[in-house]
C-alpha cells in the first residue's frame, strides 16, 4: 500500500513537471511569436481600439458633456426646485434650453453682423478684396526676400503658392462628398452625445447608486470611501481648470475684439468671440484665431492690416501663454505660475502635445494626492473634514 502511494506521488509529481514544462514552452512560444510579429500585432490593437472608440464615442463624449453640464442642472435645480431629485429632469430641460437660446442668439448677433457689413460690401466684393490683397502682399514679400537675398531671381513664390492653392482647393472639390459624409457622422455623434447626456444628467442620482451598489460587491467600504475622496479631489481640480480656461477664453475675447476695433477690422467683436472660443482648444485653438482674423483683414480695403493683426494678435497670445494662463489656472488651482510653466514645459518635452495638454491638471493631481496622503497619515485630513474645509 505504502510502495503504490509513493508511485502516486511520484506519477504525481512527474505530471506537474511535465504540466509546467508544457505551459512554459507554450508562454515562450506565444512570446517569440508576439515579438517576431510585433508590428502586425501593434496594428491589430491599433485598429480594435479605434473601432471600440469610434463605436463607444457619442457615450464618452456624452459623459463629457453631461460633467460640463452638470452645474448647471445643479444650479437650476437648487435655485427653482430647491434641490429635489425628482424635478432633476426640468433642471435638465431648463439646461438644454438655455444651451439653445445661447447658440440661436450667438448665431443671430453673427449673422446680423455679416449682413450689416454685407450693406457696405457684397460677398463677392470681399473676396475680390482678399484676392488682390492676398496677391499683393505675396508679391511685396517675394521682392523682399530676393531683396535680402533669400530668394533668387528665378525663384517665383506668389506663382508657387497661387498653384498649391489651386490642387488644395480641387482636392476639396475631388473629396467634397466624403467630407460632406463625414460632417454627417460627426453631427450624428454629436446628437447622440447629447441625448445621451441629458438621460445621464436627468438619472445622475440613481445611476451614482446603482454604481455604489455593483463596487460593493467587489469592494470593500473602505475601499469605495477611499475611491469617492479621491473623485471628489479629481472633479475638485477640474472643476478649477475648466473655470480657468472658460475666465481666459473671456478675457482673450475681449482683448481680441478691443484690439481688431482699433485697428479696424470687419466682423471684430465676432472674430474676438469666435476667437475666444476656439482659444480653449489648447495650441492649436490660437494658431485657427490668428488665421481667421489675418484672411478677414485681407478682405479690407488695407492689406497692411492683415500684418498689423498678426503682430497684435501674436503678441497677445504669447501674454495669455506666459502670463495669463499661468496666473489664472495657477491661483485656481493653488498652483504657482512657475509651476505651471515648468510642468507645461517639461512633459511637452517629453511626451509632445499630449504632455502639454495634461500638464496641468495633471501636477495638480498629484499635488493633491502628495497633500491627501500627507494629511491623512497625520489625521488632518479627518480634521478639516469634520470641519469642512476644502483642500488647499
Amino acid at each position: 500500500m505504502n510502495e503504490l502511494m509513493e508511485k502516486w506521488k511520484w506519477s504525481l509529481r512527474e505530471t506537474r513537471i511535465f504540466l509546467q514544462v508544457i505551459v512554459t514552452a507554450i508562454t515562450l512560444y506565444i512570446l517569440f511569436f508576439a515579438i517576431q510579429h510585433i508590428t502586425v500585432i501593434f496594428q491589430f490593437l491599433m485598429v480594435l481600439f479605434s473601432t471600440f472608440f469610434s463605436m463607444l464615442s457619442p457615450l464618452f463624449l456624452g459623459i463629457v458633456i453631461a460633467y460640463l453640464l452638470d452645474p448647471f442642472v445643479s444650479f437650476y435645480q437648487r435655485k427653482l426646485f430647491a434641490s429635489q431629485e425628482e424635478h432633476r429632469g426640468w433642471a435638465t430641460a431648463f439646461t438644454y434650453l438655455s444651451l439653445i437660446i445661447g447658440i440661436l442668439l450667438s448665431s443671430w448677433f453673427i449673422s446680423y453682423s455679416i449682413r450689416k457689413a454685407g450693406q457696405q460690401k457684397t460677398m463677392e466684393t470681399m473676396m475680390e478684396d482678399f484676392i488682390n490683397n492676398f496677391s499683393l502682399m505675396m508679391f511685396d514679400t517675394e521682392s523682399l526676400l530676393k531683396h535680402i537675398g533669400i530668394l533668387s531671381q528665378g525663384d517665383f513664390l506668389l506663382e508657387k503658392i497661387m498653384v498649391m492653392f489651386q490642387s488644395v482647393i480641387q482636392k476639396i472639390g475631388t473629396d467634397m462628398m466624403g467630407i460632406i459624409m463625414k460632417i454627417g457622422s460627426y453631427l450624428l455623434t454629436i446628437v447622440m452625445a447629447f441625448v445621451i447626456a441629458f438621460y445621464l444628467l436627468m438619472d445622475k442620482y440613481s445611476i451614482l447608486a446603482q454604481g455604489k451598489e455593483y463596487l460593493t460587491l467587489v469592494l470593500s467600504k473602505e475601499s469605495i470611501k477611499s475611491m469617492t475622496k479621491k473623485w471628489q479631489g479629481i472633479d475638485l481640480i477640474l472643476s478649477r481648470y475648466i473655470r480657468g480656461q472658460l475666465l481666459i477664453a473671456l478675457m482673450m475675447s475681449i482683448f481680441i475684439s478691443m484690439a481688431l476695433t482699433i485697428i479696424e477690422i470687419e466682423f471684430a467683436i465676432v472674430i474676438g468671440i469666435l476667437s475666444g472660443i476656439v482659444n480653449l482648444i489648447p495650441l492649436i485653438g490660437s494658431i485657427i484665431a490668428t488665421v481667421l482674423a489675418v484672411l478677414v483683414a485681407l478682405m479690407g480695403d488695407t492689406p497692411i492690416k492683415a500684418l498689423y493683426v498678426l503682430i497684435v494678435l501674436t503678441i497677445l497670445q504669447q501674454i495669455e501663454a506666459n502670463v495669463i494662463a499661468p496666473k489664472v489656472v495657477g491661483e485656481k488651482l493653488k498652483l504657482h505660475p512657475i509651476t505651471v510653466i515648468m510642468s507645461i514645459f517639461i512633459l511637452g518635452s517629453l511626451f509632445g502635445l499630449l504632455g502639454m495638454l495634461v500638464a496641468i491638471p495633471l501636477v495638480a493631481f498629484i499635488k493633491y494626492e502628495i497633500q491627501w496622503s500627507f494629511m491623512k497619515k497625520t489625521q488632518f485630513f479627518h480634521e478639516k473634514e469634520r470641519k469642512g474645509e476644502e483642500y488647499e
